[in-house]
């Protein structure tokens, strides 16, 4: 049509298979057992508590992707996830489970292209521009309730279920602006129950946590 944003600014993608394939190593050599968070940890090199205590600053993986910015591979991650070459497992608390279509990229069977994140500039959108006005949130806090919305969305997606079914507005509302930082925190807030807490409560606390440093 020449006038929607997709004619305008069309979206720009990377070949991406090695980036993939690194990715999905991280997933396979950690174990399968950690979230998205750790695994990119592993990925960049970051030597902490965590990758020390599980030995992971020992393996050869380990700031094998270094050379590419945490905040991409935490879009790779969103794109495998949406690809189906990996899920998220909630009974694991979060895990990072490869799908069996990942061995055809392991293989260099399938190529892998990623869309390009737009600048931080350009990335509010009028989506999120909505969803700060729903939340009535800003600034830090209305960023994080928009990453708390995005993965919200993606495990909603995976299961097969609304978002709300998930947590609804208020209580994603309510983390962006209490931070908790326990899974006895995460209890304490309205909308959070023990269920809840076993299926969803690491990957959200994963993600404010990092929001925090």
């Amino acid at each position: 049509c020449g006038n929607c944003d997709t004619c305008l600014k069309p979206v720009e993608t990377w070949e991406g298979t090695e980036a993939a394939i690194k990715a999905l190593a991280a997933v396979y050599r950690t174990g399968e057992r950690f979230g998205a968070g750790h695994v990119i940890d592993v990925l960049v090199g970051n030597v902490n508590e965590k990758t020390e205590r599980f030995g992971h600053v020992d393996m050869p993986v380990f700031g094998a992707g270094k050379d590419i910015p945490a905040r991409t591979w935490q879009s790779v991650y969103r794109q495998l996830l949406a690809m189906g070459l990996i899920r998220i497992d909630h009974e694991a608390y979060g895990a990072l489970k490869l799908e069996p279509e990942a061995r055809a990229v392991f293989r260099h069977e399938r190529q892998v292209f990623f869309r390009k994140d737009r600048p931080a500039s350009e990335r509010r959108t009028k989506k999120a521009e909505r969803g700060e006005r729903k939340s009535g949130l800003s600034g830090a806090d209305g960023s994080l309730f928009e990453a708390l919305r995005a993965e919200r969305m993606a495990i909603a997606k995976s299961l097969g279920v609304p978002p709300y079914v998930v947590f609804p507005d208020t209580t994603l509302i309510a983390f962006a602006t209490e931070r908790p930082r326990s899974r006895k925190e995460l209890l304490g807030i309205s909308g959070v129950g023990q269920s809840k807490l076993e299926r969803y409560g690491d990957a959200f606390l994963e993600i404010i946590l990092a929001q925090d440093g």
